[in-house]
């Protein structure tokens, strides 16, 4: 009779156990996703963790910088105003140069790969003068829409906004305007060097610090 209660006992925990590892919720990885390695203005630094519910992604963007180069100063003109960040689902493009977005006429703008999904925007600096630097997170971006295939496709995280040309006469107190002499659209991408799936793809992260700006 103790042996089969011992046996007994040992099938409960077992099936006991069974049970929880069905019911853990998945882990989360996090991982970096930045600019590091471009000569892009301004720099991005982001730690980046993903899920998916059906065909929504959730990025969460819980700590990270935006960066102007330069030396800062207590003096430092404003060099960019109004950053708006995206999330981009990307996936690889069949020509050498893909084109980001889907409209050339309005905005031309081809890099090695194309984007198939994208977020809303979301503003994450007022401005960022020579040199500051401005913390950013936590941030949640959702992208609609996400085809299937998270291990061959990745994230890219898109600044936009306003930069100051000072090399062109600019107005201190006329602000940033679009289209405004001195004042130029600002638009550069740090894109992450693993898939959706959290898998490092040394490929692209290889080519990125060759040549940065032709990959991402």
């Amino acid at each position: 009779m103790r042996v089969q209660v011992s046996t007994f006992a040992i099938m409960l925990a077992l099936s006991t156990s069974a049970v929880c590892v069905r019911t853990a919720p998945t882990p989360s990885h996090a991982y970096w996703v930045s600019s590091d390695s471009s000569y892009y203005s301004p720099n991005v630094r982001l730690r980046a963790s993903i899920s998916r519910n059906g065909a929504t992604l959730t990025v969460v963007l819980d700590s990270g910088i935006i960066a102007a180069p330069g030396t800062f100063t207590p003096e430092a003109p404003v060099m960019m105003r109004k950053l708006y960040l995206t999330g981009y689902v990307a996936a690889s493009s069949a020509s050498p140069m893909g084109l980001v977005r889907g409209n050339p006429a309005r905005f031309a703008d081809r890099r090695g790969w194309k984007a198939i999904a994208e977020s809303d925007s979301v503003l994450v600096a007022e401005q960022l003068r020579f040199g500051e630097g401005h913390a950013i997170g936590p941030v949640q971006l959702h992208v609609r829409n996400a085809p299937k295939g998270d291990g061959t496709h990745w994230l890219v995280l898109g600044i936009s906004g306003q930069a100051v040309d000072l090399r062109i006469p600019f107005e201190a107190n006329s602000g940033l305007r679009a289209g405004a002499p001195g004042v130029r659209r600002l638009q550069v991408y740090a894109c992450s060097e693993r898939d959706l799936a959290g898998q490092l793809d040394t490929a692209r992260s290889n080519g990125m610090r060759r040549a940065y700006s032709l990959v991402c």
